[in-house]
């Protein structure tokens, strides 16, 4: 890495894997995740991903998701609220 270079992400930061009893998870993206990152003068990040990516994405969400669920039974309702959305794009008269 240059100076000019900004550093790896796992180069400042680490991202333990084992199960902690706090109520967060990083969902950490490579280069194959996503195509684009914009962030607006909010803050806010948008992801640009085609549907591969698309499904990338899900399978981090849900290991997140899986991993702070035993803290809250509202996950079950995450994962009941995603089921049904993606049944209304299959289907929208389902």
């Amino acid at each position: 890495m240059s100076d000019d270079e900004p550093p790896e992400l796992g180069d400042v930061m680490q991202f333990p894997d084992e199960q902690r009893d706090d109520e967060y998870r990083w969902i950490v993206l490579f280069e194959d995740d996503y195509e684009n990152v914009a962030i607006d003068v909010d803050g806010n990040v948008g992801v640009k991903v085609d549907i591969t990516q698309t499904g990338e994405l899900m399978r981090l969400a849900a290991e997140s998701l899986a991993a702070l669920s035993h803290r809250d039974a509202v996950g079950d309702d995450v994962l009941r609220d995603m089921a049904e959305r993606l049944e209304q794009e299959v289907d929208p008269d389902a």
